[in-house]
């Protein structure tokens, strides 16, 4: 790994460093303002919990990170797994022992371990096993929405949903015990709504001990040995009649009604609190309300007693509608015919989340007074955004400043210009989605672009080159098993590993490539070159990014070859790095630019993209205090008008 001056002899450094405070184990006041995220956390170790694992995604990738200080006086295993399903079955195993577990992952990543989910749902677990699933609503932070809420129905899991960061601690409290109760793992969705909303939660002493005694049931039944496939699906049947007899018990469901109501509102989660806010807009009209903290199985008892009175239903959620769904499913069971309102007839938008003017304007409409034309017509806030939204300049899609990728991409960039011919480039999620210089024709999901890209080379399209792009974090995630594949069947593809020590588009959290443990503890190394050459690819390389020119014959020397080639383009990410510097007293000295020299080309401001550097009167500039020194755009200016030192 090549890494800045300032960073040399550093040995230990991790995302969780760089938190403003963790979680005070022993507070003054029981009474303390958490996020959601740090609810999450906190509640993990008042259950106890011994065994952590995680892929960083938003928003649990913090919990991880808030819980590592206590890591060792706690006895707790915290981990950053390779991916979401070696998470999972690390924390089954934890469970199978006896020992509370937890396993940590983003919407997306329960695709990724959803193999393993349906067969631990069967399996059963011996000890608390809870499954945090994150999500992002508003598509503010993921490339690909999806509603995870579907893997409850789908293996029979209990599903459960907060509405405030002190639920959010209660639920993962009480989540353990229900599972421990039925002998199978708990689902709770954590939607960055609630994790990142602050609130006073009350907390619970912390049990004084957390070693539990280990122990494996050698389950002949449990572990599919026998029995057969019959036998288990019976016995995890069973088991839902008791998952619907504690959705129905949770103290997480509450009904508010006068028993009068014509029109009620089921708010899921976090849902509630702008329920809420639209019903006290409306002071006159009786609305009842129930609010669920479950949104698998639903609780019939809790909602039919309510569906039998009133006439309409507005189900308010975020997502899809999957509570909306069983909504519709129960009350036609029960012979009920309310009339059920919410995203399938279109009174609430699918996408986007959840806001107080979206219910306010169902429940208008529910009672007809609502205006035809209420969500598009502008209001003065309304016209203030957008005039607003047309003074500011057009966004690049920027990575930081002195960010390895830029340089990496630009001398990938060059050497396909100097080779010439076609070329399909797949590419891959993280950092490089932002600065790719148009660079990526196609992507799927993290880690596939070799496997993608391979699949295209094998059909050996004429005068066209194939080349995978790929981050560290994505080739540790699912990318491995695409080298191997492509050195196995002969793929003639360049894979191009941008390696810049760490998960960074998610805050920085170690790959095995860095040596560093979630806790911070040194560890092994696992060396992507190495890895590379045991998958027994033909040729493997490592260039370091921000010496342009001389990478950039490497990479023209690959593309001129056949077979599997490999590259890795080797930096720290220069935002760790410099944060790392900074707590270290280190410092930089920016580059400048000499003005008489500039030629006024906009290389380095429009076609490289350096955020640091601006352009004015035909003149580039550098801002001092957003450079970090990286020289790389030194190195590709044509008339040597950028030096190193104070202008």
């Amino acid at each position: 790994m090549f890494r800045l001056e300032l960073n040399q002899g550093l040995e230990v450094r991790g995302a969780f460093q760089r938190l403003e405070r963790p979680i005070p184990l022993r507070p003054e006041s029981n009474i303390i303002t958490l996020t959601g995220e740090g609810a999450t956390a906190r509640g993990l170790l008042e259950a106890s919990v011994q065994f952590i694992s995680s892929y960083p995604g938003l928003p649990t990738m913090w919990i991880v990170d808030l819980l590592a200080p206590h890591a060792e006086e706690r006895r707790l295993h915290l981990e950053w797994s390779v991916n979401e399903k070696v998470a999972l079955e690390g924390a089954a195993g934890a469970a199978m022992l006896g020992v509370r577990s937890a396993c940590l992952v983003e919407d997306v990543g329960m695709n990724v371990l959803s193999d393993s989910l349906f067969q631990l749902a069967i399996a059963g677990v011996q000890a608390g096993m809870v499954i945090v699933m994150g999500t992002d609503p508003g598509v503010r932070n993921v490339p690909s929405p999806m509603d995870s809420r579907y893997y409850a129905s789908m293996s029979g899991l209990l599903g459960l949903v907060a509405a405030t960061p002190q639920e959010q601690k209660d639920i993962v409290v009480e989540a353990f015990k229900l599972s421990e109760e039925s002998g199978l793992p708990v689902l709770i969705q954590l939607s960055i709504e609630v994790g990142e909303q602050r609130g006073s939660v009350r907390l619970s002493p912390l049990p004084s001990s957390v070693q539990s005694k280990l122990s494996f049931e050698k389950n002949a039944l449990r572990q599919g040995q026998a029995g057969g496939f019959l036998s288990r699906k019976n016995r995890h049947l069973e088991r839902q009649a008791l998952l619907k007899y504690q959705a129905n018990r949770l103290s997480f469901n509450e009904v508010h009604s006068n028993g009068r109501e014509k029109i009620a509102v089921l708010a899921v989660g976090p849902a509630h609190r702008y329920v809420q806010e639209a019903i006290q807009m409306l002071p006159d009209v009786e609305i009842a309300v129930i609010k669920i903290g479950v949104f698998y199985p639903l609780p019939d008892e809790v909602i039919l007693p309510v569906l039998h009175r009133v006439e309409d239903l507005l189900v308010v959620e975020e997502q899809d509608p999957v509570v909306e769904t069983q909504v519709r499913v129960m009350a036609q069971k029960a012979g009920r015919l309310v009339r059920i309102h919410g995203k399938d007839d279109g009174i609430l938008p699918v996408t986007g989340p959840c806001s107080t003017r979206r219910i306010l304007y169902a429940l208008k409409r529910l009672l007809g007074s609502a205006e035809p034309q209420a969500p598009a017509k502008a209001d003065g806030a309304s016209r203030a955004r957008e005039a607003l939204r047309q003074m500011a300049p057009p966004a690049f899609h920027n990575n930081c400043p002195g960010c390895p990728h830029s340089s990496s991409l630009w001398a990938l960039k060059k050497a396909m210009e100097n080779v010439g011919g076609n070329f399909i480039v797949t590419g891959d999620n993280g950092c490089m989605v932002s600065e790719s210089y148009d660079l990526i024709d196609a992507r799927l999901s993290l880690g596939a672009s070799v496997a993608f890209a391979a699949g295209m080379a094998h059909l050996e399209i004429p005068n066209t080159k194939v080349i995978a792009v790929i981050g560290d974090s994505g080739l540790f995630h699912n990318g491995v098993q695409g080298v191997i594949n492509a050195a196995n069947t002969g793929a003639d593809i360049l894979i191009y590993v941008l390696d810049n020590a760490g998960a960074a588009a998610t805050g920085g959290q170690p790959t095995p490539n860095v040596g560093i443990l979630a806790s911070g503890n040194p560890t092994k190394m696992v060396a992507i070159a190495q890895l590379a050459r045991a998958c027994n690819v033909d040729s493997v390389q490592v260039i370091d990014p921000y010496k342009i020119p001389e990478a950039q014959k490497v990479i023209e020397e690959a593309l001129r070859k056949p077979g599997q080639r490999m590259i890795v383009a080797s930096r720290e990410c220069m935002r760790m790095a410099m944060e790392t510097g900074r707590a270290q007293g280190r410092g930089v000295i920016p580059l400048y630019v000499d003005q008489a020299t500039c030629n006024g080309c906009t290389i380095c401001v429009e076609d490289f993209h350096c955020s640091a550097i601006s352009f004015a009167n035909s003149k580039a500039s550098i801002d001092p205090w957003l450079c970090t020194a990286c020289g790389a755009c030194a190195t590709i200016c044509p008339v040597n008008a950028i030096h190193k030192g104070k202008s």
